[in-house]
């Protein structure tokens, strides 16, 4: 049997509400309500393979965010620059 996979559920950062992280905090989709985290997984609730955790009071990994922006953003300019 496949292992069950844990979606933390924390606060969210800016216009979404809520943010679903993987189980090492990392944020995977943001959401307005709660009941939208429920809906998306409900298939995969039902057959077991995904468990929700609600952590209210945590925040997502924000340094993991900060560093895929500044990738992002690095990658952003180099076709910027290419493009003169």
């Amino acid at each position: 049997m496949k292992e069950t996979t844990i979606i933390r559920i924390r606060r969210g950062t800016g216009p979404a509400r809520y943010c679903a992280c993987d189980d090492k905090g990392n944020p995977i989709m943001g959401f307005a309500k709660l009941s939208d985290i429920r809906k998306r997984w409900n298939y995969e609730i039902k057959l077991g393979l995904v468990k929700l955790v609600r952590e209210l009071d945590k925040e997502p990994d924000k340094e993991t965010i900060s560093s895929t922006i500044k990738c992002l953003n690095e990658i952003l300019k180099t076709y910027a620059g290419k493009g003169k």
